[in-house]
């Protein structure tokens, strides 16, 4: 059965309401499991209030393990104060080996100081190649698949940011299938923000 991703975006903007955005897996997950991944937005936006935003994993990890990996909001939203997101694995990786991946905030907020974020995978990557994937800060550098992708082929997903921080100007964040996406189709799925979704901090 073919992979299905129905992404839905409300008519307010992602800074503005409640309930702004919500993205979900139907049918089946990306390996064959049902509801295995499900994100949404809480009560409130992602920049006013504390736990304003929670992704989960359902039943199963994307392996058939159960709760392999939740993110959630710490106790303050993520613009405010340090560690105030922190994404890890728990029990184990996606592929069934104990702390593989772990992603955590540092000692400042995403959008004030150096290096706010910082993800990396730990001795293997998520199929078990050295250092297949890097994550670099927020603020300027770039998120991109090393090696192999996340499916064994070259360079067939990369995240990057545009020039300019995610609050600042238009085109912040970019997010692509090159290639390849993650089930082997080419370019199933592009996901940009552009113009000026987000206001200008300047």
């Amino acid at each position: 059965m073919p992979f299905v991703e129905v992404i839905r975006r409300s008519r307010l903007e992602m800074l503005g309401k409640r309930h702004a955005w919500e993205e979900t897996c139907l049918g089946r997950d990306m390996l064959g499991k049902g509801h295995a991944c499900e994100g949404t937005c809480l009560r409130r936006d992602m920049l006013g209030k504390r736990h304003a935003w929670e992704e989960t994993c359902l039943g199963r990890d994307m392996l058939g393990k159960g709760h392999a990996w939740e993110e959630t909001c710490l106790g303050r939203d993520m613009l405010a104060k340090g560690h105030a997101w922190e994404e890890t694995c728990l029990e184990r990786d996606m592929l069934g080996k104990r702390h593989a991946c772990e992603g955590t905030c540092l000692g400042s907020d995403m959008l004030g100081k150096g290096h706010a974020w910082e993800g990396t995978c730990l001795r293997t990557d998520i199929l078990g190649k050295r250092h297949a994937w890097e994550d670099r800060d927020m603020l300027g550098k770039r998120e991109t698949c090393l090696a192999g992708d996340m499916l064994g082929k070259r360079h067939a997903w990369e995240e990057t940011c545009l020039g300019s921080d995610m609050l600042g100007k238009r085109h912040a964040w970019k997010e692509t299938c090159l290639g390849r996406n993650m089930l082997g189709k080419r370019h199933a799925r592009e996901e940009i923000i552009v113009l000026t979704v987000y206001p200008d901090t300047q």
